[in-house]
C-alpha cells in the first residue's frame, strides 16, 4: 500500500490512476480537479492527509445545501480517494448511491446463494453474475413486502404483478427489457430444481423483441489507422494496440483475449489456439506479422516483469489479467479527429464487427467468415451483409414501376 505524505499526493496519484482505468472525457478530469481542490482544503484545516470521518460528515452537511447530482460526484469522487488512501484502487468500478436490497429470510437468503455459485459454475462474467443477482435479490425483497416467503408460492400473477410495480416505473424500455430477462433466467434456474410449485412460470416474464434491422457499424481505414497509432502518454499503449490488432485483424472476442495465456499463442506458426469462452468450442486462428509484432513490443517494452500465465494484465496497481472492467476502449485515440470524422459508435466489439466486414467485402465465403469469428451458426453472419456498399447498391430497386403524376411539388 502507497503511503502519502500530502493530500496534494493522494490526489494525484488518483488520477492517474483513473485516467489508465478509464476513459474520461476532459471534463469530467476537470470537474475532479475542482472537488479536489474543495476537499484539499477540508483536509488542510484539519490538518490531515486523508479522513473518512471528515470525508462522511462533509458529504452529509452537503446533501443540505446542494442538489442530488452535485452530491453524487462528490461523493464518487471521495470514494475514489478513499480506495486509494486504503489501497484498494485497483481497478475501475461502480460505487452504487443505493444500499443494495438484499432478502431478509434465511430461505430467500440461500436460493441467492445458491444462485450465485450456479452462476459462478456457468463461468458468467462478474459483471452479468451482479446483474442477475441484482434481479433476484429485488423480485425476492418485493415478495417478503407482500408477505410471500417460499418460492413454492410464487404465481404466474406475482411475477405479472411485479412487472406492473413501481419499481420498473419511469424507466426505459431497454432497461427494463435487460431486468426481465434476468428474471425469467432466475425463475427459470428455480423451476429446474423444483423450488416453484408451477411450471413454465417463467413464460410470464414477458419482453417485447425489437425487430429493427439496423446497419452493423464498423470503422473505415481512417478511423483504424488513428486507432493504432502509438500514444506514448498512454500507460497502457503497446498493450491496448496489440489488443485491438487481436480483434480487428483476427475477429477475436474480448473474453478471449483477456483470457489468452502464453501457452496459447504459436509464435512460431503464428497461429492461436483456444476453447472460446462463449461457446466452449475450440478455435484456431493465424495472425500476420503485424499482430506478432505489437505482441512482442509490449512483452517487451511495456508489460510489468511478474509470472501471470495471461499475456495482458494490468498496467499499474495489482498485477492480474485483464477484466471487463479494465479500461481499453477506443474514444480517447478517436479524440484527435474532427467530431464529423469520428465513429458514430465506440467499442472494442466494433473491431470484430469490422474484421468479418473486411472479409466479407473481399468476397470469402459465409461459412469461412462464420468459422473465423468462432460462430456456430453460418447464418449470423447475414447481419454483415449490409457492410458492403458496392454489392447493396446492386440490390437497389427501380421506382420505374411506380407511377407518379404531377411531378414533386
Amino acid at each position: 500500500m502507497t503511503k502519502f505524505n500530502t493530500f496534494k499526493e493522494l490526489a494525484d496519484d488518483t488520477k492517474e490512476k483513473m485516467k489508465s482505468y478509464h476513459d474520461y472525457p476532459i471534463k469530467t478530469l476537470s470537474r475532479y480537479d475542482g472537488i479536489v481542490k474543495i476537499i484539499g482544503h477540508l483536509m488542510k484545516q484539519n490538518n490531515c492527509v486523508y479522513s473518512t470521518n471528515i470525508i462522511d460528515q462533509w458529504l452529509k452537511e452537503c446533501t443540505i445545501k446542494f442538489s442530488k447530482s452535485t452530491v453524487e460526484r462528490y461523493r464518487r469522487v471521495t470514494c475514489l480517494l478513499s480506495d486509494n488512501y486504503h489501497g484498494n484502487l485497483d481497478g475501475w468500478k461502480i460505487y452504487s448511491s443505493q444500499p443494495c436490497l438484499i432478502p431478509k429470510s434465511n430461505e430467500y437468503l440461500n436460493v441467492i446463494n445458491d444462485y450465485k455459485i450456479f452462476l459462478e459454475n456457468e463461468e458468467y462474467s462478474t459483471k452479468t453474475i451482479l446483474c442477475r443477482l441484482h434481479d433476484a435479490r429485488y423480485f425476492l425483497v418485493y415478495l417478503e413486502n407482500n408477505n410471500v416467503f417460499n418460492t413454492k408460492d410464487i404465481s404466474h400473477q406475482m411475477i405479472s404483478n411485479y412487472i406492473l410495480s413501481e419499481h420498473f416505473e419511469n424507466r426505459k424500455i431497454a432497461g427494463i427489457s435487460a431486468e426481465i430477462i434476468g428474471l425469467r433466467k432466475f425463475i427459470s434456474y428455480l423451476e429446474d430444481r423444483n423450488l416453484t410449485s408451477y411450471s413454465n412460470i417463467h413464460f410470464a416474464c414477458i419482453t417485447k423483441k425489437n425487430d429493427i434491422r439496423r446497419i452493423v457499424t464498423t470503422y473505415n481505414d481512417a478511423q483504424m489507422s488513428v486507432l493504432l497509432e502509438s500514444y506514448h502518454d498512454f500507460p497502457s499503449n503497446l498493450r491496448n494496440k496489440a489488443i485491438y490488432l487481436l480483434a480487428l485483424r483476427c475477429g477475436l472476442r474480448m473474453c478471449d483475449i483477456f483470457n489468452l495465456k502464453f501457452e496459447n499463442i504459436d509464435m512460431k506458426n503464428k497461429t492461436i489456439h483456444i476453447i472460446q469462452k462463449k461457446t466452449n468450442v475450440a478455435l484456431s486462428l493465424p495472425f500476420d506479422s503485424e499482430v506478432s509484432k505489437a505482441i512482442i513490443d509490449y512483452l517487451l517494452n511495456e508489460r510489468r516483469k511478474c509470472d501471470c500465465q495471461y499475456v495482458f494484465i494490468t498496467s499499474i496497481g495489482q498485477v492480474r489479467k485483464l477484466t471487463h472492467n479494465t479500461s481499453i476502449r477506443t474514444f480517447r485515440r478517436f479524440r484527435s479527429l474532427k467530431k464529423e470524422d469520428q465513429p458514430n459508435q465506440f467499442g472494442i466489439h466494433i473491431l470484430r464487427r469490422t474484421f468479418a466486414s473486411s472479409l466479407l467485402t473481399a468476397g470469402a465465403d459465409v461459412s469461412l467468415i462464420s468459422a473465423a469469428l468462432g460462430h456456430i451458426n453460418n447464418a449470423t453472419v447475414d447481419k454483415y451483409l449490409s457492410t458492403d456498399k458496392q454489392k447493396m447498391k446492386r440490390c437497389a430497386l427501380s421506382i420505374d414501376l411506380f407511377p407518379y403524376e404531377g411531378g414533386l411539388f
